[in-house]
């Protein structure tokens, strides 16, 4: 029987797309059971990620190897469970790895640094395991309601203890504290990001869950336009525009979603002075520094071209500038290519590339319900629009956790698994259901009807 805890591709898929065979419907479950297991790797994962953020708080100098050793230890443990569940490995982690290895090559090959440990190396590095423990927990839906609560508290923990204002205006976070989101704009990113994820999530929760998720989503707002980030504001409208299309859309969500219209406008009327400010600094800046975006627009313009050239094969080192603008490339292909070379930005865009098929391949075939789809969507252009305007955004953990939802949702729908579904379920009509599912590791504790 179906059972709420699975999601299923119910569109009849034409023979000649998969196996030549007439295929009716292939049910592929989405979310994992919880375990023990996994809740231990959830707390840990939280300690990781504290440590990170607060590391002068846990005096993370005065321990040898707890940062690296902690994110280590608990990556590898994410690794056996979807080893011993016989989980195929996100190919996120696939494309992490292989762009670890292309980065190592450049600087080891073409500067004689010393692999892994090397600044920027080492911050890829706790990238693969990040992702994999993300991308194993937010398999189990409440896992993944709880990372994204913990990311969103957790922001807003380090905003209220290390908030500052640089220049009188913009809100960014004092040093020791937030390390990989310290600056305006990466504050900006990972407020905007996780506020419209908590609306989507507030969509289709308890009236009673529902005034939380939305005080954080506020608070974040608040967060976001404090930044003045004005990548950060047009990342964030356009997840609001695509949630937008969901309570329009979405069947099931519609009440929800006018209520939290409603909400919203009061809240609008009510608070809106809280906004005045960082909405003036805008527009000042705006007016103001026409002639310094001009600047860095350049990073996208043909002298750039001559730096992409020159790193076609290895890059120039971390914090490699580009000779057109003067300044570190605000694009996370750009500067991935200009210090790493081609052989770890080539790889880098064809992950997003395989990551766009698939989200199409998901809406077009699936019975996810549209709401959910639509969260997909806007989670990865949101993350898309921040390694668009950033440099190594793919490090946020904003991204992490967008890339993990993606990964959820849009793995059953690689053509490899499609046609192991097929596979299973004329194994199933020939009454060999167990052979069939001993030996596909897609379906190991998952239900076939």
């Amino acid at each position: 029987m179906e059972t709420a805890e699975s999601i299923y591709l119910a569109e009849p898929l034409e023979s000649e797309d998969l196996l030549g065979s007439s295929a009716e419907y292939i049910p592929l479950d989405i979310e994992r059971p919880a375990s023990l297991l996994r809740v231990v790797i959830e707390i840990l994962f939280y300690f990781t990620v504290m440590i990170v953020v607060f590391p002068h708080w846990f005096r993370v100098e005065r321990v040898p190897y707890l940062l690296g050793g902690s994110i280590l230890s608990v990556g590898l443990l994410s690794l056996m469970m979807f080893l011993v569940e016989r989980q195929a490995l996100p190919i996120s982690v696939w494309f992490a790895v292989l762009i670890n290895i292309g980065a190592n090559i450049s600087e080891v090959a073409g500067h004689q640094h010393t692999p892994i440990l090397t600044r920027g190396l080492i911050e890829l590095f706790h990238w693969i395991w990040y992702l994999t423990m993300v991308c194993y927990l937010v398999q189990n839906a409440g896992a993944a309601k709880r990372v994204l609560l913990f990311f969103s508290v957790l922001l807003i923990v380090a905003v209220w203890a290390g908030g500052i204002t640089f220049y009188g205006e913009r809100l960014s976070l004092e040093v020791g504290i937030g390390r990989s989101f310290r600056n305006a704009n990466q504050v900006a990113y990972l407020s905007g990001l996780f506020a419209v994820a908590c609306l989507f999530w507030s969509l289709r929760s308890s009236p009673v869950l529902r005034p939380v998720l939305w005080a954080i989503s506020a608070v974040l707002v608040w967060a976001l336009f404090g930044t003045v980030s004005r990548a950060g504001i047009a990342v964030f409208a356009c997840g609001l525009m695509v949630l937008a299309v969901a309570i329009a859309m979405g069947r099931g969500v519609r009440l929800g979603g006018i209520i939290l219209i409603v909400v919203a406008l009061i809240a609008i009327f009510q608070l809106g002075y809280l906004l005045a400010r960082p909405l003036y600094l805008l527009e000042e800046r705006l007016s103001y520094e026409p002639i310094h975006q001009g600047v860095r627009m350049r990073v996208y313009g043909t002298g750039t071209l001559y730096d992409l050239w020159d790193s076609k094969v290895l890059g120039g080192g971390m914090g490699t500038i580009t000779r057109s603008a003067g300044i570190t490339a605000h694009n996370s292909w750009i500067y991935a290519h200009m210090c790493y070379g081609g052989i770890t930005a080539w790889p880098y865009a064809i992950w997003l590339l395989v990551l766009a098929i698939r989200i199409l391949r998901m809406i077009r075939l699936s019975d996810v319900p549209r709401d959910i789809k639509l969260m997909v969507v806007a989670v990865f252009g949101m993350a898309l629009g921040s390694q668009l305007f950033s440099n190594r955004a793919y490090l946020f953990f904003s991204c992490i956790y967008a890339t993990a939802i993606i990964e959820k949702y849009t793995a059953p729908f690689s053509k490899r698994r499609m046609r192991a579904s097929v596979a299973a379920q004329q194994h199933y009509a020939l009454g060999e259901p167990e052979l069939e599912l001993a030996s596909n590791s897609d379906f190991v504790g998952g239900t076939i009807v």
